[in-house]
């Protein structure tokens, strides 16, 4: 799945994504509705790699939560909060939007220690 699109990226470099971003979305596409490959790490890489090149990050994580596509990786979680940080809004820290689905104990554990590191810089600058 993800071997072709390594191989564009390693051969055909290129600061305007014009040859991955196509390539990304047609491989997300074309497995969104198999159910193998919804908590398949490897498919949620590309769905990250896909979003850290579109504009509306945001949406494709909350799309991905709405068809539990990677939801059971706290990495899900990890990068729609770097998505929502980028843009300047709140992370939901409730254990209720994460815990639910994700299975992974110690990826919740970082969540909570990046949240408290951040919010603690925060309230010093």
């Amino acid at each position: 799945m993800g071997s072709y699109i390594t191989f564009t990226v390693q051969h055909h470099p290129s600061s305007d994504n014009s040859h991955l971003l196509p390539l990304l979305e047609s491989t997300n596409r074309r497995f969104i509705d198999d159910g193998r490959y919804a908590q398949d790490i490897r498919y949620l890489k590309l769905w990250i790699q896909y979003a850290r090149h579109v504009e509306r990050r945001e949406e494709i994580f909350s799309m991905l939560g709405s068809r539990e596509i990677g939801t059971k990786h706290a990495l899900f979680y990890e990068e729609w909060a770097t998505a929502l940080e980028g843009l300047g809004r709140c992370v939901p820290t409730s254990q209720s939007w994460w815990s639910a689905d994700c299975q992974e104990e110690a990826g919740r554990r970082h969540i909570s220690t990046r949240h408290t590191s951040q919010s603690g810089a925060a309230r010093t600058a």
